[in-house]
């Protein structure tokens, strides 16, 4: 890796990025915004993960989580 490049983006490699993101309320919110996050991650290319943790919200995200994950 070049000290002048600290996030290895000079390969051919691409870094293995994770978002992990808590979910509360955010069935209204989610497919927005991992389709946001998986464009930036396409136009960058990075390879990587979108992580979603329900935090016992009392909306439908639990539901909304197991259908993109299914996508």
């Amino acid at each position: 890796m070049s000290s002048n490049d600290p996030f290895n983006t000079t390969t051919a490699l691409s870094p293995g990025v994770s978002f992990v993101v808590p979910v509360y309320r955010g069935a209204g919110t989610l497919l927005e915004l991992v389709r946001r996050i998986h464009d930036v991650m396409t136009v960058n290319g990075f390879d990587g993960e979108v992580i979603l943790v329900d935090d016992d919200s009392p909306d439908e995200s639990w539901q909304v989580i197991e259908s993109l994950g299914r996508q």
